[in-house]
């Protein structure tokens, strides 16, 4: 419940935050924190992933960044010394900022995180990551486009991604976009220093019914042909280049 799932420019998909109970268990939704990120691998599997260190429930976010890593944070919460389990009956007063519990029994105090952990994906830890080196910031629907990617020698580019800047809240995030863009090698010069820079044609959108206007995140990935739990990872992307449509 309350948890964020964001598509990474690899095509996995990160689910993290949230809570161990439904929203008909209101009041304990606020004290049963998930710490634990789950990691969706196509052709793997969901895999937990190294625990948050801070609790990200009601009104927590998860924003996929530039970088390939996600920002998660915010969440509201009891306080620390409220006990692991709410009695019952019980309900949630929003309005005063605390929990109304049995007779005879206190109120928890209401409280917010107002700090951000960040996410490190596996695939930044497995070997260099491609880099953009020239592509344009304006793009056109239907008109393909030139790009210049650096990649390490031996290695080969399995996509070109667009993601759509992220805003995500109460669970859900209404600007998230994945797109495969369609691609051709037109050259590989390999300059002697164990990188090679692929010139590509990249096809966009056709149009906006695809992918709307405005700014998105493109992203080169290595190819990575067999993800596996020791390796769960689709690709290695390289920082982002945000572009206009």
């Amino acid at each position: 419940m309350f948890c964020n799932a964001v598509i990474l420019p690899d095509g996995t998909i990160l689910v993290i935050g949230g809570s161990s109970r439904n929203y008909q268990q209101l009041g304990e939704t606020f004290i049963t924190p998930r710490l634990t990120p789950y990691l969706y691998v196509p052709g793997v599997g969901w895999l937990p992933m190294r625990g948050q260190a801070h609790r990200r429930m009601y009104h927590s976010t998860a924003t996929l960044r530039g970088d390939g890593t996600v920002a998660s944070g915010g969440g509201d919460f009891y306080s620390p010394d409220c006990p692991a389990q709410l009695p019952s009956p019980c309900n949630c007063n929003l309005a005063n900022d605390t929990l109304a519990a049995a007779p005879g029994v206190s109120e928890w105090q209401y409280s917010f995180e107002s700090d951000f952990e960040i996410f490190t994906p596996a695939y930044l830890f497995h070997g260099p990551a491609p880099v953009i080196n020239n592509a344009p910031p304006v793009v056109s629907y239907g008109t393909d486009f030139a790009m210049d990617v650096a990649v390490p020698t031996g290695s080969s580019l399995g996509k070109i991604t667009l993601l759509r800047p992220s805003s995500g809240t109460h669970g859900d995030d209404f600007e998230q976009r994945y797109l495969e863009l369609p691609f051709e090698v037109d050259s590989v010069a390999d300059a002697g220093t164990g990188w090679e820079t692929w010139r590509l044609t990249v096809t966009p959108p056709a149009n906006g019914n695809a992918a709307q206007p405005g700014y998105w995140m493109l992203f080169a990935v290595l190819a990575n042909p067999t993800p596996s739990v020791a390796k769960p990872f689709l690709g290695i992307p390289s920082v982002a280049r945000f572009v206009r449509l």
